[in-house]
């Protein structure tokens, strides 16, 4: 927008109640929207997992466990906290909670402060907020306290001026990150984490949970049965034993996505003259980053009528999910 000869950027600017200003750099900071469904998790050392959506969690050199629970910060505000916990001890090993945040469409970004923020809780010293800045990481600010209480932590850093913002480069947050030796039941926890221009930290911006699921959905859009035969999708009968659907996204994804399964092929069924058919695959065919075309194969009993009408549906039960991954 030009204001009078000054040229500012909507996706700059805000107040400091946060009202629809996208201050907040990061997507889904309450850990709110959760379209994998996962609240809790197990892992073996570097396998990085997500829960809420945009979240990821991970540890080296140790298992670890990871959950999202309802808190209550020191300010009296009720939140959502991502906490990581070690089931193993190791040295030279580390927590390693963070988002990626796609730097594509970013140069403005280019030598601008940013003011890293969030509430943390740990019983491990000497770790601090970390930041890989699409060139460099860099433990920012003072260390975090040990004590097992929650304490609001920020750290101010310049990114650089030859960010990487190609389409699949990105700058991840780390609210906790240090190397150190880790014992059983050592934890982080986290909340309300927040990225924004500047060299201040300002109060969290609350958005709201439509806003929010927008967004995550340009990186991950799941599909989820509701039980009693969920229609997913509607198409036609290219073969006796094929069908081709075809499902639109709600919003155009980062690149086109892979395809992710309940990994139970067979509860999808092809619907066709009253009928209901099993069948064996499900793949994606002519999918782009705003629709798909949704193969499902091997179709048993009564043969499809070549040409006619189909529609995917899950078979009666609300396990079943197609999801669409275009994740960073």
């Amino acid at each position: 927008a030009d204001l009078g000869g000054v040229t500012t950027r909507l996706d700059q600017v805000g107040n400091s109640d946060g009202a629809l200003s996208n201050r907040n750099l990061l997507i889904n900071s309450e850990f709110r929207v959760n379209q994998r469904g996962v609240t809790s998790i197990t892992a073996n050392s570097g396998e990085p997992k997500f829960l809420a959506d945009r979240w990821i969690a991970y540890c080296s050199a140790v298992s670890w466990s990871a959950s999202i629970q309802e808190v209550t910060l020191p300010d009296g505000t009720v939140a959502n906290s991502l906490k990581t916990v070690a089931t193993s001890a190791a040295t030279n090993a580390f927590f390693h909670p963070y988002q990626k945040v796609e730097t594509y469409g970013k140069d403005y970004l280019q030598g601008k402060k940013v003011v890293l923020s969030a509430w943390v809780r740990t019983n491990v010293a000497g770790q601090f907020i970390r930041i890989c800045d699409s060139v460099n990481c860099h433990l920012l600010g003072t260390t975090i306290p040990a004590d097992g209480q929650w304490h609001k932590v920020s750290a101010v850093h310049t990114m650089p001026t030859s960010m990487n913002t190609g389409a699949s480069n990105n700058i991840q947050f780390q609210p906790l990150f240090n190397t150190v030796s880790l014992a059983t039941n050592d934890y982080c926890e986290v909340a309300l984490p927040q990225m924004e221009l500047g060299d201040t930290s300002t109060d969290f911006e609350h958005t709201s949970y439509s806003d929010e699921l927008h967004k995550c959905r340009r990186y991950f859009y799941n599909l989820q049965s509701a039980g009693v035969y969920t229609r997913l999708g509607v198409g036609e009968n290219i073969s006796a034993s094929i069908a081709q659907c075809f499902i639109d996204y709600p919003i155009e994804m980062r690149v086109k996505p892979s395809l992710v399964t309940s990994g139970i092929p067979s509860v999808y069924a092809l619907y066709h003259s009253s009928s209901i058919a099993a069948c064996t695959s499900i793949a994606l065919d002519a999918y782009t980053t705003t629709h798909t075309g949704v193969i499902a194969a091997g179709v048993s009993g009564t043969p499809l009528l070549d040409g006619g009408a189909s529609q995917l549906m899950a078979n009666n039960n609300s396990s079943t999910f197609l999801a669409f991954d275009a994740e960073l």
